[in-house]
């Protein structure tokens, strides 16, 4: 995910796109895994706070990342999603 700012070059009149920040990544077929998710809002939301941005692009950004990337609202959601994962404990010998 990026924010890419468009406007019209000075000069020319042209529409043009600026880069603003890189917010993340998560491959789109893990997108619907808890831990994954966590992971990318938790990066996503340190450069959001890093870069300048009104209230309202604020939050019109997190309303459309949240359309593609859903946040899990609580930590016993991400350990539920891990229930079907196995623990070994390997001993030292």
């Amino acid at each position: 995910m990026e924010i890419i700012e468009s406007y019209r070059d000075e000069v020319t009149g042209e529409p043009r796109n600026r880069f603003v920040a890189y917010l993340g990544t998560i491959p789109e077929q893990d997108c619907s895994n808890k831990v994954l998710q966590e992971k990318f809002w938790r990066g996503a939301d340190k450069k959001l706070r890093d870069i300048c941005l009104s209230a309202s692009d604020e939050r019109l950004i997190r309303e459309k990342l949240l359309a593609r990337i859903p946040r899990p609202k609580s930590w016993d959601e991400i350990l539920k999603s891990l229930s079907g994962f196995s623990c070994r404990v390997m001993k030292r010998t």
